[in-house]
């Protein structure tokens, strides 16, 4: 495996993208940047953006002590995804991602100014084998907590495309979405996120009963009940992250009660809630709105002890994994 590594002069926070175009005759496979890259372009937050085109898949992925974490959940998420976007298929595909992630994370290895390098890498695959990859060098975002807006109606969201795939276009799709934010002070360290979702309806009437809520824009969203219940969108309506897949194994593990369903209804008397993406883990909410309208407000004090006991067996997970 062979790249043509830039000098390692990149610095903590610094972004780049780069570019790989599968060389074929090249024994083992080989990476090289492009000049001109082939239509992939990603932005800062590890999404493409504009000139994406349409057909494609990516993925993003942290990147710890120079090391991909949940590595094979990402490998099956970009090979689940050509075979939806109409890829040629190609047989060598896994063998060109395993070269290509091992690549990725001797790139970081080789350009962090810290010994523990740490980053986030987003790949994108696009017809025939054009890899572009987003690389970015950096600690974990130090934003604390996040304000969710919960928009009614607008179901359509991710549901119109195999749920499983993340698709390129979906960074062009959600702009509308994305004004839908509230407008949040940068200097207090809170992020902003959008939290799709999806009417129930009765089956013996045929009328709508309940809103349920899916999804973020770039994240998965989860509920605690007063209680102690975990509450999540069913695997099959949303876009399971893997962050999402590791705080249900924690959950599991720490017999957390768990429960396919978030009602509107509920969001006005949570215990705690969070989302969770793959850079960063789990960000506490602290502020949920309905269509604008400020629905829940955090209590000042401790952190919720549930969402503790997650983020704790969470972090003992990705050790394990990570070796």
């Amino acid at each position: 495996m062979l790249l043509r590594l830039l000098p390692p002069i990149l610095l903590l926070s610094t972004v780049m993208s780069l570019n790989f175009q599968y060389v074929p005759s090249s024994t083992p496979p080989s990476f090289t940047p492009t000049d001109n890259p082939p239509g992939v372009f990603v932005a800062n937050h590890g999404a493409p953006t504009n000139g994406s085109p349409s057909r494609g898949v990516y993925t993003a992925m942290e990147v710890r002590d120079g090391k991909i974490v949940g590595r094979s959940f990402h490998m099956e998420r970009i090979l689940e995804g050509v075979t939806k976007v109409n890829v040629p298929p190609s047989p060598s595909l896994p063998t060109l991602l395993t070269s290509l992630f091992s690549t990725c994370e001797s790139f970081i290895c080789a350009s962090s100014s810290s010994p523990a390098a740490s980053g986030m890498i987003t790949v994108c695959l696009t017809p025939p084998l054009s890899f572009g990859c987003h690389i970015m060098l950096s600690s974990p975002p130090t934003d604390s907590e996040i304000v969710v807006n919960v928009v009614l109606g607008n179901e359509a969201g991710r549901l119109g495309e195999h749920v499983g795939v993340k698709r390129c276009s979906w960074a062009i799709d959600r702009r509308p979405l994305e004004g839908m934010k509230i407008k949040v002070d940068p200097g207090d360290g809170v992020g902003s996120e959008v939290v799709m979702t999806m009417p129930t309806v009765d089956e013996s009437s045929g009328e709508q009963r309940e809103y349920h809520a899916l999804e973020g824009l770039v994240s998965n969203f989860f509920v605690i009940t007063p209680s102690g219940d975990l509450l999540t969108a069913p695997s099959s309506s949303v876009l399971q992250g893997y962050k999402r897949s590791v705080f249900l194994a924690a959950a599991s593990d720490l017999n957390i009660p768990v429960r396919f369903a978030v009602p509107v209804s509920c969001l006005g008397e949570v215990g705690c809630a969070f989302t969770t993406s793959s850079w960063g883990g789990g960000r506490e909410v602290k502020e949920i709105y309905v269509d604008g309208e400020l629905r829940w407000s955090k209590e000042e004090g401790a952190e919720n002890d549930i969402f503790r006991r997650l983020k704790e067996r969470v972090r003992e997970i990705e050790e394990e994994e990570v070796g």
